[in-house]
């Protein structure tokens, strides 16, 4: 019984265990290769994000200053001050 149980282990389910734990460390190291790259990937998409996210509050900090748009209408438009009797208050 014991010739036949190590002849059945060496001939038949030893090979096979072996090459099913060769293939699954296979495929975990695979896995793990391909976590490492997504995560590098997004970990630089994050980056990008995150210089447009400071860039776009520089552009909009900008936007908001008065005396930048004031010159921009004057320089570009010819615009003006109005005049005491041009101005009219709406309610």
């Amino acid at each position: 019984v014991a010739g036949d149980l190590q002849s059945m282990l060496l001939n038949g389910a030893l090979p096979r265990l072996m090459s099913l734990s060769i293939f699954v460390s296979a495929w975990v190291d695979y896995q793990v290769v391909d976590h490492v790259y997504r995560l590098v990937k997004v970990r630089h998409q994050e980056k990008i994000a995150q210089e447009n996210h400071k860039k776009l509050i520089l552009e909009i900090a900008t936007l908001k200053q008065h005396d930048r748009l004031e010159k921009i209408g004057r320089r570009k438009f010819g615009l003006q001050y109005p005049e005491l009797g041009q101005k009219i208050l709406l309610r």
